[in-house]
């Protein structure tokens, strides 16, 4: 999602994992995807966002969906992405892009946050960002 100054919605984007799925899905995704652009890269939420807790409880007010089995979701969004950035992390490796002893494919900020979620500590000792990277 792209905020406006004032933090209401402008834009949202970053449609190659939509699928059809419970409502869960979508809200596991944006869980994930606070923690893994905060926590997963060593920064703090942005001010103003509301909590978890706060957050669950407005998707079901909108919504009128009683939200079930969100913790399975926000693991399985850290799944996907971990999957993906290993993959990219080894193609910027071959392509030069990265030097051959990179963390990146096995620890990232995906890889991290889902390690977390699973009670497991980091992959590696270093977390590559891919801050910068492209």
């Amino acid at each position: 999602m792209i905020f406006a100054n004032d933090l209401s919605v402008a834009a949202v984007l970053d449609w190659e994992f939509a699928a059809l799925a419970s409502p869960e899905q979508d809200l596991g995704w944006w869980m994930f995807s606070l923690r893994v652009f905060s926590d997963g890269v060593g920064a703090p939420q942005p001010p103003g966002f509301p909590s978890r807790t706060e957050t669950i409880e407005r998707f079901e007010e909108l919504s009128g969906h009683e939200v079930v089995n969100l913790d399975f979701y926000e693991l399985f969004a850290a799944l996907r992405v971990a999957v993906v950035v290993g993959r990219i992390g080894r193609m910027m490796i071959e392509g030069g892009m990265l030097p051959e002893d990179s963390p990146m494919p096995i620890s990232n900020p995906a890889s991290a946050v889902l390690a977390d979620l699973l009670g497991l500590p980091s992959p590696a000792e270093t977390v590559a960002d891919w801050v910068g990277k492209r």
